[in-house]
């Protein structure tokens, strides 16, 4: 809203009172994308209203600010690309502006000016209005057949691209929205499919089509496929100045997780650090790859590093980063009884509990990684209360961990559940626990459709738990 009110205010600040509490239908026609030209807009404004007079009224008021509105779009990224946009927003404006008072020339060089800028950044939908106006004035004017010719196929193509990024974003939403539920695969490649029918050429169509791959190689896993798509998609968006920062964010900090899932540590160390670079001014996404810095350094047995980035980020006003945090100060707690690095602060469970409530709702994600810290923690504090607890952590696993991507984590659970059956022996507990100690060390680690991730690799704490109950035997 306030976006609109500064465009309409460049022209006359009292041309927002003349819509007539219209913004909201402004802003909703836009979304919708229900236009491709000026006429059609003031219809679909007009409504019920439409006549004649009231027509010619509406679009004497707001001329010059449908020609704006007509290329307002969305555009979210990084602070240079926007200025970009804006500047030939404005040559645009001015142009035009100049040609309504007959100084054709200047007018024209301004629209040349904003149609090479609309070019080079891909802003498709201004690209298409530009060319529409220079393929007029070559007809009028000119009388260049050649150009007439050049700028009709810009037209054409400009106006196919925008209408494929717009259908693709379309079909990558109706995904996305589902998210927070089960990811269907075959809903997945069945959009990829619609998608590559679509045949578009720009950053964004380029960028929904390989966000969705990198989902599906995900549910699938095959994190190597992730890693090629992601390289694949730096390489393209490094030479494109219409890139934004959110998908170099993207895509290095998938191919950093994907690393951690190959155990290819040093790569994903790398690309969490690359991806650093592109979110300076975006603190949430900063934090989150902060936060997989800190379980890439836990998965390559790199404790003080990951206990480093768990102090620096301690005041990390995002409240689910934060209890990510949390649950991966548990895990180095953990660590610090079993000898692996010192930890000064003592380790309160009963408020690590607390501060996580909201990641205990997810009972097939973070909890997993809740339960488990909380047992381990129990195991090597106070034997009593890990008993205790044993009967509720199996109750769980039967009910929760069903699924391909959940056997690890009901394996692991499983092994600590046999400890009191094995009265905490380590001989007894690989006789007993045969079975499910095969399935895990069987199994490679799987990111599960939510993107959740062990925060210390499984075998690497089965390691550590015969070494515990072995100390206490000996």
């Amino acid at each position: 809203m306030e976006g609109i009110k500064s465009y309409l205010s460049l022209i006359d600040p009292r041309l927002f009172q003349y819509l007539n509490g219209k913004s909201a239908e402004f802003i909703k026609v836009l979304q919708e994308g229900k236009f491709l030209n000026e006429e059609a807009f003031i219809q679909h404004i007009c409504g019920e209203k439409y006549d004649e007079g009231y027509y010619r009224l509406l679009k004497f008021r707001t001329r010059e600010a449908l020609q704006i509105l007509l290329m307002v779009h969305p555009e979210k990224g990084a602070s240079s690309l926007k200025k970009k946009f804006e500047k030939c927003q404005k040559k645009f404006f001015v142009g035009q502006k100049l040609l309504s008072l007959e100084n054709r020339n200047e007018g024209m060089r301004l629209i040349e000016q904003a149609y090479k800028i609309a070019v080079k950044y891909e802003f498709l939908y201004l690209a298409c209005e530009l060319s529409g106006i220079l393929h007029q004035n070559h007809i009028y004017y000119n009388r260049s057949s050649k150009k007439v010719d050049f700028y009709s196929k810009q037209i054409d193509h400009y106006l196919q691209a925008y209408v494929a990024e717009k259908k693709t974003e379309k079909i990558f939403l109706s995904i996305i929205h589902r998210k927070s539920s089960s990811l269907d695969i075959g809903r997945i490649q069945r959009a990829i499919q619609q998608i590559n029918q679509l045949n578009g050429s720009g950053v964004k169509y380029k960028s929904y089509q390989f966000t969705l791959q990198v989902l599906l190689f995900f549910c699938k896993g095959e994190y190597k496929q992730v890693i090629e798509c992601c390289n694949f998609m730096l390489t393209y968006l490094k030479d494109k100045p219409g890139a934004y920062r959110s998908h170099f964010h993207f895509f290095f900090l998938n191919k950093g997780i994907a690393g951690i899932a190959t155990a290819q540590y040093e790569m994903a160390k790398k690309s969490f650090t690359m991806g650093l670079v592109y979110v300076k001014s975006r603190p949430f996404n900063r934090y989150l790859l902060h936060l997989y810095l800190a379980i890439n350094a836990l998965h390559a047995g790199q404790y003080t590093d990951a206990h480093q980035l768990v102090q620096q980020n301690r005041r990390c006003r995002f409240e689910p980063i934060k209890e990510q945090f949390t649950i991966v100060e548990a895990y180095l707690c953990f660590l610090s009884h079993m000898g692996c690095l010192q930890v000064s602060k003592p380790f309160r469970l009963g408020k690590f509990l607390n501060e996580t409530l909201t990641a205990q709702t997810d009972k097939q994600g973070d909890q997993i990684n809740i339960l488990i810290a909380e047992l381990l923690i129990h195991l090597v504090r106070d034997r009593g209360r890990f008993i205790d607890r044993v009967e509720s952590a199996r109750t769980y696993s039967y009910r929760h961990l069903k699924g391909q991507q959940y056997v690890r984590a009901k394996w692991f659970i499983k092994i600590l559940c046999t400890l009191p059956r094995a009265n905490f022996h380590p001989t007894a507990l690989r006789r007993l626990a045969k079975y499910p100690i095969e399935k895990l060390e069987s199994h490679p680690i799987h990111m599960g459709e939510h993107f959740a991730i062990e925060i210390v690799p499984f075998s690497t704490l089965l390691e550590l738990l015969f070494q515990h109950i072995q100390q206490r035997v000996a």
